[in-house]
């Protein structure tokens, strides 16, 4: 199982690569929100940025992520790839899970890298910046997994983006609120431990989870 879902990571990671404005898209969006909102409220309203910055850097991570968030399996789909995938015999499960990840890894982690810096804009601290990034580390997966189930619901329609968008962001406010809070009371000096370990159970249920729905959405959409 574990040759599979490395053969489907490696083989999504590379048609990713040969992409690579699909993976720009998302980091490019993701800078160009945070940047803006320093220099809209400007120097006299650092205090309303700083109280702002956990809203904008989950906000922005969301829309950056859904923002190409179809190319999940829709290429795929559209090549036959996924209906090849699902006849083969192999286990539709890990080849599922294997996508997800591999669309984590070029959409999520490079914002994840980009943070302290942007963090450091909004004006927290050099070290506050690092937990920022620990804490989008840890919640980004979340949007790709909770994401890729929508996604397999809708994977068969034309123009379906506005759709996606309308299914997907009421699945992504518990993340929010709980990413959002968990960044409010890094600025606060709080205690996180609670809170990260509510997000590290979601990651951990839905990696277990995310991919029995969306095979079966898949199958679904594919009859």
């Amino acid at each position: 199982m574990l040759k599979l879902l490395s053969a489907v990571m490696i083989r999504d990671f590379k048609i990713g690569m040969r992409n690579r404005s699909e993976i720009f898209m998302p980091l490019v969006f993701f800078l160009i929100i945070i940047s803006l909102f320093p220099l809209g409220l400007g120097l006299e309203n650092q205090k309303l940025l700083l109280a702002a910055a956990p809203a904008i850097l989950w906000i922005a991570a969301l829309l950056s992520t859904i923002l190409v968030l179809d190319r999940v399996f829709k290429n795929d789909f559209e090549d036959g790839s996924l209906e090849q995938m699902a006849i083969s015999g192999a286990p539709l499960y890990f080849i599922i899970l294997g996508k997800m990840i591999s669309h984590w890894l070029l959409t999520g982690l490079p914002l994840v890298i980009f943070s302290p810096v942007l963090a450091v804009m909004l004006g927290f601290t050099l070290m506050q910046s690092w937990v920022v990034a620990l804490i989008l580390l840890i919640g980004t997966p979340l949007l790709s997994l909770i994401g890729a189930m929508c996604v397999a619901l809708i994977v068969g329609l034309r123009q379906a983006g506005l759709l996606l968008s309308i299914i997907t962001l009421p699945l992504y406010i518990p993340v929010l609120l709980i990413g959002v809070q968990l960044i409010s009371r890094l600025q606060e000096g709080h205690s996180l431990g609670s809170l990260m370990m509510i997000l590290i159970g979601g990651d951990l249920a839905a990696i277990i989870l995310a991919p029995l729905v969306t095979t079966f959405a898949i199958k679904m959409s594919l009859d």
